[in-house]
């Protein structure tokens, strides 16, 4: 199982910085700079896991689904091509 991000399939490392705006922010706004800090696999078929990112790299915006971040994970043995296994 491997956390890469959609766009580029790069792999997702701690200490990464990457470009992230807020779903709900208007389109003209500016991104900002989050850099991972900590990186919780799914425990099962049916979760997504965490990824956790701050600006400053002290963990204070919280984990969010992998997918809010630009994230997600290939070869996952606990699913099926087309879902849970």
């Amino acid at each position: 199982m491997k956390l890469v991000y959609i766009e580029t399939k790069k792999p997702v490392h701690i200490g990464d910085e990457f470009q992230y705006r807020h779903h709900n922010a208007p389109a003209h706004a500016p991104s900002e700079t989050l850099i991972v800090t900590e990186i919780m696999k799914p425990r099962h078929g049916g979760s997504t896991g965490r990824v956790y990112a701050d600006k400053d790299g002290r963990n204070g915006c919280g984990g969010y689904y992998p997918s809010v971040y630009g994230m997600e994970w290939i070869e996952r043995e606990d699913q099926t091509e087309d879902g849970l296994a």
